[in-house]
């Protein structure tokens, strides 16, 4: 549909869903010349937008899900009122839910015809903010650790609202990643010492499952479950690295090496395992153990791997975070060269 309606394919998710709104609005008038489909609501496609866009938030911020008739006209009078309108909630419902589609009604409840509809309207509406309320955002999610439930918002604001996203969230918890300041990361040395790298390292935890003395998977996840995105995003990078250069081996003969009820913070949980025939099932006892951190264990060869994967992972995101720095200070000069004139 927005393809028809602008001719152009978009690059990334955020440019397809920046116009969609619009597109899904007009549709039958793009379409089909000389139709035009009746909308309830008499406000413009840019109101009508910034409604949505009020909805998304709220409904994400409140974590209202599912949204019941009365929670969805709640929150939509709310939004309405936020933005100075005097359309009625229920004509406004209406031509959301049957001329964009993006919400569906299902009996009483409604829901998003996509998650990352609610997501991505949601960030817009943070891009749409004034500096001083983004800046209340980004750190809000920085600071008291919520940021792993805005994960994908998060994602589409370092698309769309990109210096802001940088500024007061990206650069503040990459300083408090390597515990220095903007300056620090600026001149910070790309090849760390051991001692750095196995600090970076202990971030990471990894997960094993075992069942019959055997592996039978692994999960990788930060110390905190509240880390910073960039932790978390960080230790993924780190585990597939881990596991290209052959590092997990060795992390895989230590605990192959050491029986099973030996190993430490072991947790049991019992499974049912059903086979193909319905009348059989089997009932295994599966165990749960973790290291505190990639560094728990002492096989030099795979302790070099692990050195020179974390500086691989690490220094790249660094390299990443100079490049930015010097992006940010390019943006605020040409803003100030700009306000003089």
């Amino acid at each position: 549909m927005s393809y028809k309606h602008n001719q152009t394919l978009p690059k990334k998710l955020s440019d397809f869903y920046d116009t969609l709104f619009q597109a899904l609005l007009q549709r039958h008038d793009g379409t089909k010349p000389g139709f035009t489909r009746n909308r309830k609501c008499k406000i413009d496609d840019t109101e009508c937008r910034k409604i949505f866009e009020c909805i998304c938030i709220l409904t994400k911020d409140n974590s209202v899900m599912p949204l019941t008739h009365d929670g969805i006209i709640h929150i939509a009078k709310k939004s309405l009122e936020a933005n100075h309108s005097n359309a009625k909630a229920t004509a406004y419902l209406d031509d959301i839910v049957k001329v964009t589609c993006l919400l569906v009604k299902d009996g009483e409840e409604y829901r998003y015809i996509h998650k990352t509809v609610q997501e991505y309207y949601a960030a817009s509406y943070v891009r749409s903010k004034p500096d001083s309320w983004a800046q209340i955002f980004y750190t809000r999610m920085r600071v008291n650790h919520t940021a792993h439930s805005w994960t994908q918002e998060l994602e589409f604001l370092s698309e769309i609202d990109s210096f802001r996203y940088n500024s007061y969230f990206y650069i503040p918890g990459i300083c408090s990643l390597f515990k220095t300041t903007e300056d620090g990361i600026r001149s910070i040395n790309e090849h760390f010492s051991p001692e750095q790298t196995f600090a970076l390292a202990k971030l990471t935890r990894i997960k094993f499952t075992f069942c019959d003395d055997d592996i039978n998977s692994i999960q990788w996840q930060t110390q905190s479950a509240n880390a910073h995105p960039a932790i978390a995003r960080l230790s993924t990078s780190l585990m597939h690295a881990l596991i290209e250069s052959c590092a997990m081996e060795g992390i895989y003969r230590m605990f192959s090496s050491t029986p099973v009820h030996k190993l430490p913070l072991a947790k049991d949980y019992e499974s049912y395992e059903f086979h193909e025939q319905a009348t059989k099932t089997n009932k295994r006892i599966y165990r749960e153990t973790e290291l505190r951190s990639i560094t728990d264990y002492d096989i030099a060869k795979d302790q070099q791997l692990i050195i020179n994967t974390v500086q691989k992972v690490y220094g790249a995101e660094l390299r990443k975070a100079k490049e930015i720095l010097k992006t940010i200070k390019e943006q605020e000069s040409t803003s100030v060269l700009e306000g003089l004139f």
